[in-house]
């Protein structure tokens, strides 16, 4: 006897369509992303090279402005194009005016990452500021100061540096300069033997020179430069002061310049006109180019960020 069909005959080739057509699929969406994962890699690393260029450029700019002995313009939002001889490779640097001082820059450096033919890959603006400064790593090879150089002594007057912490006071002659690579306090009266005569203006008579002014007194501080209560009466400190930080304490009066990024001080309205031109003369001196020492100032990057970050 003959055995007859099955009636599910031919069941099995939708499933083996629908099987094949979901793999088909599957098959589609892997091939879909790693293209795009190929294609993300392939943007990061330009938009890292776009970024090292832009780092570059800042580097760049710190040696220029070193090199130009700060003659940059200021005049105007100038471009600077900084180009090597890979043409996929562009660096711009745009001064930006507005928002610039005397003794600061600041700028932006992008970064232009290209593919052969010069269609732009990727880009990167970082914004920059570059700060005139004084840093005691500049005078590392001068003399070693100690605590027990004679302040007094005019002999030994001039350049030197000190590594770690330093405490200061004392009536000093001549002209002083101390780099300290740590912080600074100041315990006692830090001043010339009269300095109210010797840096008040006066005018010289027939035949007379103008009055000689030399003692003068420079800290130079990567740390903090603190000055001490007095204990009896006013403490009189005559220092010009570059540090990361200035604290002033109560009973002390600071009588100089002082660059700091913290300052604690009295009202300096409280001194006479007469006054006021004293210290502007004592400061004043430490800037003479006939000076005995040199105010060797650095290109410092003080503020470094992308414009327009990505996370």
């Amino acid at each position: 006897m003959k055995k007859g069909y099955s009636g599910n005959q031919g069941a099995a080739l939708p499933a083996v369509i629908m099987i094949t057509t979901l793999l088909m699929i599957l098959a589609g969406i892997f091939i879909q992303v790693a293209h795009q994962e190929r294609q993300s890699s392939a943007d990061e690393v330009n938009m890292t090279k776009a970024l090292y260029l832009a780092d570059a450029g800042v580097e760049l700019t710190l040696q220029e402005l070193q090199d130009l002995e700060w003659g940059w313009s200021k005049t105007e939002g100038k471009v600077f194009y900084l180009n090597n001889d890979d043409p996929k490779q562009e660096v711009e640097i745009k001064y930006l005016p507005e928002t610039s001082g005397a003794e600061k820059w600041d700028f932006e450096s992008t970064g232009k990452y290209k593919d052969q033919e010069g269609r732009l890959l990727s880009a990167k603006i970082l914004s920059a500021t570059v700060q005139k400064s004084l840093t005691p790593q500049t005078y590392i090879e001068e003399r070693s100061f100690t605590a027990g150089v004679d302040l007094g002594n005019e002999d030994l007057a001039g350049t030197y540096y000190h590594q770690g912490d330093l405490t200061l006071s004392g009536i000093y002659r001549g002209r002083w300069l101390i780099a300290v690579d740590g912080n600074v306090t100041i315990e006692g009266d830090l001043k010339p033997p009269d300095p109210w005569q010797e840096y008040k203006k006066k005018d010289p008579g027939p035949g007379e020179s103008p009055e000689v002014k030399h003692n003068v007194f420079l800290i130079i501080s990567s740390g903090t430069v603190e000055v001490l209560p007095g204990s009896t009466g006013e403490k009189e400190v005559w220092t010009v002061i570059y540090a990361k930080n200035f604290i002033e304490r109560r009973n002390s009066n600071t009588l100089g310049e002082i660059t700091a990024g913290t300052v604690f001080r009295e009202d300096p309205k409280k001194m006479k006109v007469e006054e006021q031109q004293v210290v502007e003369a004592f400061v004043q001196e430490t800037k003479n180019p006939n000076d005995s020492f040199d105010l060797d100032y650095r290109a410092v990057l003080v503020r470094w960020r992308e414009k327009y970050p990505v996370f």
